[in-house]
């Protein structure tokens, strides 16, 4: 298993590719045998899916790859390319996750730090809402050819359906407990790379 730490962002995978000359750092997961992936949950794939994490947001698919301006050393985009999958912790709530999953994410970045992520295709999202008192409203379910979000310090800022959605916002106690998930959610938190010490773990 390899790993990188970055300023605010971290990442680990099975093997991690870099081609300084392009900018480029491509994480990568071993490739499962076909027997593998019959007998295999879609959250026991993600567990082992190369993952990123930025600030509050955990991103993770079957490959990442970070582009750099070469000409001015920063960050300049991301792309997921299948599986794309992002939990955040919802910083409200007890134990509540904001999902967006879908099979390819776009990501900007600026000045460091992911500023936008667009979940193309197929794309389904879990989101908590709260009022102007911090209250919640509900928890919003829906799906969209394409979602955008907008970043901020603290976690996604606002949401964006690029098609109409099909969805529904339910009464927090309406749901069950199981369908306040995604399909394939994993939380792993506890893998985030927070010191340089952590490298060596």
């Amino acid at each position: 298993m390899s790993s990188f730490l970055k300023k605010n962002m971290s990442g680990k995978s099975d093997f991690i590719l870099i081609n300084e000359n392009k900018g480029l750092t491509r994480l990568i997961r071993k490739k499962l045998e076909k027997k593998e992936l019959q007998i295999m949950s879609q959250e026991q794939i993600n567990m082992t899916n190369p993952i990123i994490w930025d600030g509050n947001s955990q991103i993770s698919g079957d490959e990442i790859i970070l582009k750099e301006n070469v000409k001015e050393n920063r960050l300049d985009s991301l792309i997921v390319t299948n599986n794309g999958f992002i939990v955040e912790r919802d910083t409200l709530g007890v134990d509540n996750y904001n999902q967006i999953k879908g099979i390819r994410i776009l990501g900007k970045f600026l000045n460091g730090k992911i500023k936008s992520l667009m979940v193309d295709q197929n794309a389904e999202i879990i989101y908590h809402m709260y009022n102007d008192n911090n209250e919640i409203i509900g928890i919003d379910k829906a799906v969209s050819s394409s979602i955008l979000m907008i970043m901020a310090e603290n976690g996604i800022d606002k949401i964006r359906f690029i098609t109409e959605p099909e969805g529904m916002l339910y009464p927090e106690d309406y749901l069950e407990e199981n369908e306040k998930f995604l399909e394939g959610f994993v939380n792993r938190e506890n893998e985030k790379i927070k010191k340089k010490l952590d490298l060596f773990n």
